[in-house]
């Protein structure tokens, strides 16, 4: 009982930290894979397409914010 509450709580805290958006360039290359790839095409998608993902993985503006304007400001940066 206490191991399969243990492994719960575990599986919370790491879907919290995937679905968490990566406030800096560093941060974003230290997530996995396919963290990278969900965050990257956000960043590469139109204005419609950003609020549908932020709403689906519950982002906040404030959240996405930073490392919107690094891309927007160094788009060549950010290579996979």
């Amino acid at each position: 009982m206490k191991r399969r509450d243990a492994e719960t709580e575990a599986g919370k805290v790491r879907r919290k930290q995937e679905a968490a958006f990566p406030l800096t360039l560093e941060e974003f290359r230290s997530k996995p894979r396919s963290i990278q790839v969900r965050v990257a095409s956000y960043l590469s998608s139109d204005a419609a397409k950003r609020e549908r993902v932020m709403t689906e993985f519950g982002w906040m503006y404030k959240e996405v914010t930073p490392l919107t304007r690094e891309f927007e400001m160094n788009v060549s940066s950010l290579v996979l």
